[in-house]
């Protein structure tokens, strides 16, 4: 009887941050041969796995969502790995821009004096977009 060989997944290591270890699974996946021949057919499983979480939730199935949710996060970090793109840094990024943007309403709140929770959400979206617009040097 021979020794069954260790399976690909078994050493990965244990406490491994979420995003990381779905990196290292996808890149050893694509290490064995499993990966998209044409990078670009990945959006075609993100379509695919966001019209599933979508069907689950319009049934409101709690469980059924939160799988589904997981597949497509799988499918968007497949994508940034194949365009090279560190998604943990990506999503860094993107909190740090929410967060710059955000900080923009509760300052033009301040300078309004309105209470911040007096703003509504159509004037929160108009600081929000004024802030985009500074980003974009249009203002």
């Amino acid at each position: 009887m021979s020794n069954k060989p260790e399976k690909l997944f078994t050493n990965l290591q244990k406490n491994m941050e979420t995003l990381n270890e779905t990196v290292t699974i996808q890149d050893r996946a694509r290490q064995t041969g499993f990966d998209w021949k044409n990078r670009e057919d990945v959006w075609n499983k993100v379509k695919e796995e966001l019209e599933e979480l979508l069907v689950e939730v319009r049934k409101q199935d709690t469980d059924k969502m939160e799988e589904e949710f997981g597949d497509f996060l799988f499918s968007v970090i497949n994508a940034a790995r194949l365009y090279d793109i560190n998604p943990d840094k990506a999503l860094k990024r993107c909190n740090n821009k929410f967060k710059s943007r955000f900080g923009h309403i509760e300052d033009r709140a301040f300078e309004s004096g309105k209470p911040f929770s007096e703003l509504t959400l159509e004037e929160m979206n108009a600081y929000w977009n004024e802030a985009k617009a500074i980003e974009r040097g249009k203002m």
